[in-house]
C-alpha cells in the first residue's frame, strides 16, 4: 500500500518538525520522532478499510523496547495483532492473519534509549522480496552478504578493505529485472557494475557506474532475465571497504516507461535508460525537445545525472510531476557544456520526470546516453550545487574535494593563538576553522590556468620551520604561495603572498585571479564543507581596501585589485565568469542561501626575469589592528614578518641540537614540534586544528612526553594543572576535554552502552610522573597528588567488577572492564591497552607516593600493580591458548593482532621485561614481515601511529629494522612530502576521498618525535640508554647531540669513527639510579672497549654500562 496523500497520520507528540506523516512517506531518510518520554503512540487512518496482513516498522536508533500494534475499522474498537517486549532498532516485520482495517496504531510503551521514539517509515502489506541466496567475495559474521537483503536497514554487508570485491544474489527462480535500488553505507563503491548471468559463469553487464557518490543509487536498465545478479565493486569511494545496508530489486513490471518528443531512427528514448553509455536517445529534430521518464511508483527524488552524447543541450530544464499533467520546474541550466551533468533540485515526491532541452550545442538536436535518477536524500543543497558545478567543469576549476579527490593541506598559526589557517597543496587557502576558501587562477593570453594545469610542489621555510609554501610551475612563469601567521594572541593574522615570477624571455602580461567561495578547504568527509557567505561588500576606498563578509572583515587588501566582482551561484561561479570573459561589476551582495562568490583580479605586467608580489591579509579574529606599513609597503611588510616569524620559530625549535648525516630525520622532528605548538590551544594539547580540535588525555600524555623530551616542560605543567581540576571526586579521569574547555560527560552505567575509556586513569598519573622526573617540581606534584590517588583508586574499584563469580575462570578475571579506548573497538572490548596504562599508572603512583612520603599509598599501589600484572598476563596467555595464536593479542574478546597497540607496553609503559616470550618477539617479527611488503611497493592503507613500532624496534635492540622503518615512513607517510607532517590515516589510493583524521595530526607527530628521540636516548629500568638507534654508517661523518633533555637532566654526546677506532664522548650533570647503557651495533660488538681508559666488556645484550659522566669510550679493532 502506498500513501496517495489522503492518509491522515497523527501521533501523541512530535519532536520539533519530525512530524508523524514523515513515517508514512516511503522515505527512509525522513522520520517521526516523539518527545523524550515513555507511553507515546503513532496512528494512521487510511480513509477506508483495507485487507491487511502485515506491517513493516522501520525503527530509527531511538527505538521502542516495548510496543504494541493494533488495528481497527472504526477507530474505537481495537484488535491487538502484535506485542513486543524486547524490541530492537531497524526493520521489524509484524505479520498476522488477513484482516480488514482502516486504522493502524503503534503504542510505544517503553523507550530503548534515552531519547524518545522514532520511526523512519511504516509499510503495510509489504511485498515479500524474491527468495535468494546471497554470497560475497568477503564479509562474514555481522557483515555477511545476506544482511544486504534481509529487509533491515540497520544491518549491512561489508567487504574487506579492497577495490576488487563483489556481492551476489542467486535467485530461487529466474527473475525478470529492470533495475535496483542500493542503499549504501558510508563505505560505498565509486566505480561498480551490475552484471547478470543464467549460470553463474557467463556474465553480462547491464549497468556501469563510473562516478558513484554513495547514499542511495536508483538504477534502471533494459529488462533482463537473470538467475544470478552481481554487484562488481571496482573502486572504493572511501578508504574502507564496500558496504550496503539494503538492496531492492525492480522487476520487469516495475520498469520505467520512457517517452520523447521525437527520436532518430533506432535511437529511441529507451536507450537513455538501458544502463549502457555506448547507446543513446537522439532527438529527430532541433529546437525544443523533451525526454520523459514515467517511474514505476511515486518516489522521493532529489536530482539526476546526465551523460550527454556529442550533441548536448546548452540550455535545458528539468521538471517533475505527480500526475503527468501538472509540471513543476526543478532545475534550469543556461551554460551547459556537455559530457556529464549532475543536476540537484529540492526534494520532491514525483512519479514523472522530464528533461526539456531548449538550445542545442551544434543545432543538430540532442543526444542523451544515460539518465540516472537521484534519490531524495541527494536533493539540492548549497553544497551539492557547488559539487555539481565542480563535476560539470574542467578539472582544476574548484578545490579538489568538490570532485571527490583528497587534497592535502597543512596548518599555519602561532603557538599562543587559538585560530589556525590551512594552506592546501594547490595553493588554496582557508583562513580559520569553518571559513571560506580562496583559490588562485592565472590568466595569460586568455588561457585560464589552474592547479590542474601546472607542476605542483611544496616546501617549508629552511626545510623545517612551519611556514609553508605551495608552488606552481609551468611554461615561462611560476607562482609561489607562502603563508605566515603574525600578531598577538587573540588578534592574530595570516598573510598570504602570491609571488608571480616571469621566467621567460619577454614581458608577462595577464591576471592573477583569487576566487573566494563559501566552501571550506576542509572536505566534507572531514566534517568540513560549506561556509556560507550571506553578505559581502567591497570597500575600495578604505585604507587599506577590505572585503567584509557576514559582518566581519574577511580579507584585507593592501595590494588593491584592478577589479573586484561578486556573484550568487545561480548567476555563475567566479570560474564561470572567467570562462565567459565577463566579470560581474558588483561590489555589494546579499544571498539568503549563502552562495556568494567573490573574485579579485590583479593585473600582471612583469618584465622578463622579474617578479611581483601580491599580498592578502586575513584577520583571524573580530578584533585586530594592522600596522600602516602593510598599506604603504605590503611586499616589504610581508618579508619583514616572514623573517621575524622564522626567527621566532628557530628559537623555539633549535634548542635541541642533533647533527647526523640524515638531516631530514631531525628536520621532521622539529617540524612536528612546531605543529604540536600550533595545534595546541593553551593549556590543551590538541591533535588537530579542525576535526580533532579537542584535548584527549591519551594524546596529551604522549604529546606531553614528546614536548618534555624536546625541552618544553612549561607546556606539560599547564596541561596537568588544568586537567587535574576535572578529575572526578570518585577518581574518574575524563578522557577528553572538548573544544569548549569542558570535559565530556560521565557515563555512570559501567556495564551498558558505549563511551567508556579507561586508559585515562593510568595516563594521567604517567604524565604527572614524567613531568616530575624532567623538572623535580615537587610543588606541582604535591598539589595534584590527591587527584593521582583518586585516579588509581577508581581503577582499582572498576577492576573489582571483573573479580566476581561471574568472571572467575574467564579471560576477563581481574582486568579492566570493556572500553572504547582503542579506537577500533566498537562495541567496547576488554582492551589490554587500558591494562598496560593502568600498570604504568600504579608504578608511577607508587613512586610519587614514596617520594612525597605516603607509605600507606605505596603499599596498596604496589600490591595492586602486582595483582593486575598477574591477571593481565594470565588473561593474555589464556587468549593465546584459546585462539592458538603466536602473538600478544590486542583484546581479550577477539585475540586480534595489533602490534601498534601492544607497542605501548614497551615504549611508554616499560613492561618489556614482563611480556611473555616468544610471543613478544613474534608479534613484532610478524609486523616486520607485513611492512616489508609495503616497503617493497605493495599498496596499503595504514595509520602512521605505527611509527611507535620503530620506537619499539630501537628498544628491542633492532636498530636496522627501526632505521629502515623511519626511512620508508618518511617516504610513505608524509603527504605532501616536503611539509614533514602526517595525517592519522594514509590511504593506499592517495586521492581517495576518505577520512584522514586531521592534518597535521600531532598525536601521530608526537609518536614520531618520541620514536626519533629514542634513537638518541631513552630510559629503561632507571638507566639512561644512549645512541641505541644510531646508524653505524653515520659514524663516518659523526653524530653530535647537545642539550638533550632526559628524566635526570641534560646530556650531550658525540660519536665518531677515528680511523679504525670509534670514539664516544658524553657529558652532563645527570645521575640516573642505574647508570648508563651504550648498546653496540653488531658491526662494533667485537671491538675492544675501554671506558675512561679502563678496559670494559659489554653485557650479554651487547650494551656497555658506565655509572657517571663525563665519559670517553673507545672502541678499538
Amino acid at each position: 500500500m502506498t500513501n496517495d496523500g489522503s492518509w491522515v497520520v497523527t501521533a501523541s507528540s512530535t519532536e520539533k518538525d519530525l512530524l508523524p506523516e514523515l513515517a508514512a512517506d516511503q522515505d527512509l531518510y525522513t522520520r517521526w520522532s516523539s518527545v523524550f518520554e515513555n507511553d507515546q503512540w503513532w496512528q494512521v487512518d487510511f480513509g477506508r478499510a483495507h485487507m491487511l496482513h502485515n506491517t513493516a516498522i522501520h525503527w530509527e536508533d531511538a527505538y521502542a523496547a516495548a510496543y504494541r500494534v493494533a488495528i481497527s475499522t472504526d477507530g474505537e474498537s481495537w484488535t491487538e495483532v502484535h506485542a513486543e517486549e524486547s524490541g530492537k532498532p531497524g526493520l521489524r516485520l509484524v505479520s498476522f492473519p488477513p484482516q480488514l482495517a482502516r486504522y493502524v496504531r503503534i503504542d510505544c510503551e517503553r523507550r530503548g534509549t534515552e531519547w524518545g521514539f522514532s520511526i523512519l517509515d511504516v509499510e503495510f502489506n509489504a511485498p515479500e522480496p524474491p527468495r535468494m541466496i546471497a554470497t560475497a567475495s568477503s564479509g562474514t559474521g555481522d557483515y555477511a552478504a545476506r544482511y544486504a537483503v534481509d529487509g533491515d536497514t540497520a544491518t549491512r554487508w561489508s567487504s574487506n578493505f579492497g577495490d576488487s570485491e563483489w556481492w551476489q544474489a542467486e535467485f530461487e527462480e529466474p527473475q525478470f529485472l529492470a533495475g535496483m535500488k542500493i542503499l549504501w553505507e558510508t563505505a560505498f563503491a565509486e566505480k561498480y557494475e551490475i552484471a547478470v548471468s543464467d549460470d553463474g559463469q557467463k556474465w553480462k553487464t547491464v549497468y556501469d557506474v563510473l562516478e558513484g557518490d554513495g547514499q542511495t543509487d536508483i538504477l534502471f536498465f533494459a529488462p533482463v532475465r537473470a538467475k544470478f545478479l552481481r554487484i562488481v565493486c571496482k573502486q572504493r569511494g572511501t578508504g574502507w571497504g564496500n558496504s550496503i545496508w539494503e538492496i531492492e530489486f525492480f522487476t520487469d513490471r516495475q520498469q520505467v516507461e520512457t517517452l520523447a518528443s521525437s527520436a532518430a531512427e533506432n535511437r529511441g528514448a529507451a536507450l537513455a535508460l538501458d544502463g549502457r553509455p555506448d547507446t543513446s536517445w537522439k532527438s529527430a529534430d532541433d529546437g525544443e525537445q523533451w525526454l520523459q521518464l514515467n517511474l514505476p511508483r511515486e518516489m522521493h527524488l532529489g536530482g539526476m545525472a546526465l551523460l550527454w552524447g556529442e550533441d548536448y543541450a546548452v540550455s535545458y530544464e528539468v521538471e517533475w510531476s505527480q500526475d503527468g499533467d501538472k509540471w513543476t520546474r526543478a532545475y534550469e541550466e543556461s551554460f551547459g557544456n556537455g559530457e556529464s551533468d549532475y543536476v540537484f533540485f529540492p526534494g520532491a515526491r514525483a512519479r514523472f520526470l522530464r528533461l526539456l532541452c531548449k538550445t542545442s550545442s551544434a543545432g543538430k538536436g540532442y543526444e542523451v546516453a544515460l539518465v540516472e535518477v537521484k534519490s531524495g536524500e541527494e536533493q539540492s543543497t548549497p553544497l551539492r550545487e557547488y559539487q555539481a558545478k565542480a563535476r560539470n567543469s574542467e578539472p582544476g576549476r574548484f578545490p579538489m574535494w568538490l570532485t571527490r579527490q583528497q587534497e592535502f593541506w597543512t596548518v599555519v598559526g602561532l603557538p599562543q593563538d587559538d585560530q589556525e589557517s590551512l594552506l592546501g597543496e594547490t595553493g588554496t587557502f582557508e583562513p580559520f576553522k569553518g571559513a571560506f576558501s580562496v583559490q588562485p587562477f592565472v590568466v595569460v593570453d586568455g588561457k585560464i590556468t589552474s592547479w590542474a594545469d601546472v607542476e605542483l610542489s611544496q616546501r617549508l621555510e629552511q626545510d623545517y620551520l612551519p611556514i609553508p609554501s605551495a608552488s606552481w610551475r609551468t611554461g615561462g612563469w611560476k607562482m609561489d604561495v607562502t603563508a605566515t601567521a603574525f600578531g598577538r594572541p587573540g588578534a592574530a593574522f595570516t598573510a598570504v603572498r602570491y609571488r608571480m615570477s616571469n621566467a621567460g624571455g619577454k614581458p608577462l602580461s595577464g591576471n592573477l585571479v583569487l576566487a573566494v567561495r563559501p566552501v571550506q578547504l576542509n572536505p566534507v568527509w572531514q566534517h568540513g564543507g560549506m561556509s556560507r557567505i550571506d553578505f559581502a561588500e567591497y570597500f575600495a576606498n578604505a585604507n587599506p581596501a577590505v572585503v567584509r563578509m557576514n559582518q566581519r572583515v574577511g580579507l584585507i587588501l593592501p595590494v588593491v585589485p584592478s577589479k573586484v566582482g561578486m556573484s550568487v551561484l545561480k548567476d555563475g561561479d567566479i570560474n564561470d565568469h572567467l570562462t565567459r570573459g565577463s566579470f560581474p561589476d558588483v561590489a555589494r551582495l546579499n544571498d539568503s542561501d549563502g552562495k556568494i562568490g567573490v573574485g579579485l583580479v590583479y593585473d600582471l605586467n612583469i618584465p622578463a626575469g622579474e617578479s611581483r608580489d601580491i599580498v592578502v591579509v586575513y584577520p583571524l579574529h573580530d578584533a585586530f589592528e594592522l600596522s600602516p606599513a602593510w598599506n604603504t609597503e605590503p611586499a616589504q611588510a610581508f618579508e619583514q614578518k616572514l623573517a621575524e616569524t622564522a626567527a621566532a620559530w628557530k628559537k623555539l625549535l633549535d634548542k635541541l641540537v642533533i647533527d647526523i648525516p640524515e638531516p631530514r630525520l631531525i628536520q621532521t622532528l622539529k617540524s612536528n614540534l612546531g605543529y604540536v605548538l600550533i595545534n595546541r590551544d593553551a593549556p590543551w594539547f590538541k591533535p588537530g586544528s579542525r576535526n580533532y580540535n579537542h584535548s584527549w588525555m591519551r594524546d596529551g600524555a604522549l604529546t606531553g612526553v614528546a614536548t618534555l623530551r624536546m625541552g618544553r616542560p612549561d607546556l606539560v605543567k599547564a596541561f596537568i594543572e588544568n586537567f587535574s581540576q576535572f578529575v572526578n571526586h570518585d577518581g574518574w579521569v575524563p578522557y577528553i576535554i572538548l573544544e569548549n574547555g569542558q570535559p565530556i560527560g560521565y557515563n555512570p552505567n559501567m556495564e551498558g552502552g558505549e563511551g567508556h575509556e579507561f586508559d585515562s586513569q593510568g595516563e594521567f598519573v604517567f604524565i604527572v610522573r614524567q613531568y616530575f622526573d624532567f623538572t623535580a617540581d615537587e610543588a606541582l606534584v604535591q598539589s595534584v597528588y590527591p587527584a593521582v590517588v583518586r585516579a588509581l583508586q577508581y581503577g582499582r574499584e572498576i577492576r573489582k567488577r571483573r573479580m566476581t563469580d561471574q568472571y572467575r575462570d574467564t579471560v576477563y578475571w581481574g582486568i579492566l572492564p570493556p572500553s572504547n579506548s582503542h579506537e577500533g573497538y566498537y562495541p567496547a572490548k576488554h582492551s589490554y591497552w587500558d591494562d598496560f596504562w593502568m600498570l604504568r599508572g600504579l608504578k608511577d603512583g607508587a613512586y610519587l607516593a614514596e617520594t612525597l612520603g605516603h607509605p600507606e599509598d605505596v603499599e596498596w599501589m604496589r600490591e595492586e600493580e602486582k595483582h593486575l600484572r598477574e591477571c593481565l598476563l594470565k588473561s593474555i596467555m589464556a587468549v593465546i591458548r584459546r585462539d592458538n595464536i603466536p602473538y600478544i593479542p590486542g583484546c581479550a574478546e577477539l585475540g586480534d593482532e595489533d602490534p601498534t597497540s601492544t607497542s605501548i607496553a614497551i615504549m611508554a609503559c616499560d613492561e618489556t621485561d614482563h611480556l611473555p616470550q616468544p610471543y613478544l618477539k613474534q608479534t613484532f617479527d610478524r609486523y616486520q614481515d607485513r611492512i616489508s611488503k609495503r616497503h617493497a611497493g605493495t599498496a596499503d592503507t595504514f595509520t602512521p601511529y605505527e611509527v611507535r613500532n620503530a620506537d619499539v624496534f630501537v628498544r628491542l635492540g633492532q636498530r636496522e629494522r627501526a632505521l629502515a622503518m623511519f626511512r620508508h615512513f618518511m617516504k610513505d607517510s608524509m603527504r605532501p612530502h616536503n611539509w614533514n607532517h602526517m595525517a592519522e590515516v594514509i590511504h593506499a589510493t592517495p586521492r581517495a576521498p576518505s577520512y584522514i583524521g586531521d592534518m597535521p595530526h600531532t598525536w601521530v607527530g608526537s609518536d614520531y618525535i618520541n620514536a626519533v628521540r629514542s634513537i638518541f636516548s631513552y630510559v629503561h629500568e632507571d638507566a639512561i640508554v644512549l645512541a641505541a638507534g644510531v646508524d653505524p654508517a653515520w659514524l663516518e661523518s659523526g653524530v653530535r647531540v647537545e642539550h638533550l633533555p632526559t628524566q635526570y637532566g641534560e646530556v650531550a654526546y658525540s660519536m665518531k669513527r677515528d680511523g679504525k677506532s670509534v670514539v664516544f664522548e658524553a657529558s652532563g650533570s645527570v645521575n640516573p639510579p642505574k647508570g648508563f647503557v651504550l648498546p653496540l651495533p653488531a658491526s662494533l660488538a667485537s671491538m675492544k672497549a675501554s671506558v675512561n681508559g679502563k678496559a670494559a666488556k659489554a653485557d650479554p645484550d651487547g650494551g656497555l654500562r658506565f655509572s657517571e659522566l663525563p665519559v670517553t669510550i673507545r672502541l678499538e679493532p
